[in-house]
């Protein structure tokens, strides 16, 4: 018994070293740099790092991080499964709520995250955040519907949840041109909790994106967005944005508005470039905005390699 004991591991990283050889692996790295009116030139914003192993047919590993220029923080670590039109997530992972993952908020011609989505909209939740537990997606006939339950207070190296304090659903139909999704979040033992809508359209030059959240409980935040992209034709390269915001922070009645418009410039399939011009009112309330330069030129550029 106790050489069978001794065995097993050395037969499981045999056979992982096995799979690893024939399954692919795949993945990005990125780094952005930043300037505006608050940094001495151009600064490194962050760094990202995404690495993806198809360890079975239906099975995929997810592994990723962030490098900021003081700290590094975990992203996903997680393990996807699929069975014919559905899939479980298991570990940590950004919950499906609108549109939160990392193409999204990133992949685009704006040098920020939301204002509803950096800020917090109850009991100190924030959209924007990594948590760990079990997400189930799947289909009844053309609505995708998503729940999941997971812990949201996680800290910078932790993959398995401490406490599964909340629960979310989205549901996700299109019609069209057109994509709407509702989304559900609320804690299992105290009454906050976050609703919204969003709504996605998208044409041969043109995607717009608008994103709604409202909190409940005390005090409790609300806010949207709209944005629009306008790819040139004949300069697919070149795409021309705007944006406008509206967060109203504890529901005050006095909300702040921001409104952003720009330019995205690819010069190289691995080198993207924004420049971004904003304005707007109220906003002092959100301290982030001054900090940075978002009412102001902003500057940023994206490197990319895939692999």
């Amino acid at each position: 018994m106790n050489l069978l004991r001794s065995l097993l591991p050395l037969a499981a990283v045999a056979l992982a070293a096995r799979a690893w050889a024939q399954a692919p692996v795949y993945g990005v790295l990125e780094s952005y740099f930043i300037a505006n009116r608050t940094t001495p030139g151009a600064i490194h914003r962050l760094s990202w790092g995404e690495f993806n192993w198809r360890a079975l047919p239906n099975v995929k590993l997810t592994g990723s991080f962030t490098q900021m220029p003081d700290n590094w923080t975990l992203d996903e670590v997680c393990a996807a499964v699929d069975y014919k039109s559905s899939m479980l997530r298991v570990g940590r992972m950004r919950t499906a709520f609108g549109f939160n993952n990392w193409s999204e908020v990133f992949y685009n011609g704006f040098n920020h995250v939301p204002l509803v989505r950096m800020s917090p909209l109850t009991d100190g939740m924030r959209l924007t955040r990594d948590d760990s537990g079990l997400e189930f997606t799947t289909y009844l006939g053309g609505l995708q519907i998503q729940v999941a339950a997971v812990d949201t207070s996680l800290g910078d190296g932790q993959i398995t949840p401490d406490n599964v304090d909340t629960g979310t659903v989205r549901l996700q139909g299109e019609s069209g041109r057109f994509v709407l999704g509702l989304d559900a979040m609320k804690r299992l033992r105290h009454e906050p909790g976050v609703y919204g809508f969003d709504l996605r359209y998208t044409a041969p030059y043109v995607t717009s994106r608008v994103e709604y959240f409202n909190g409940d409980g005390s005090p409790s935040s609300q806010g949207y967005y709209a944005d629009v992209q306008y790819r040139l034709p004949g300069h697919p390269r070149t795409s021309i944005v705007g944006m406008t915001e509206m967060f109203d922070k504890d529901k005050t009645g006095k909300p702040t508005f921001l409104h952003t418009v720009g330019v995205r410039q690819f010069f190289t399939r691995h080198l993207a470039v924004n420049l971004n011009y904003g304005w707007g009112s109220r906003l002092d309330n959100l301290p982030a905005i001054r900090m940075q330069g978002l009412d102001n030129w902003t500057l940023r550029a994206m490197f990319q390699i895939q692999f």
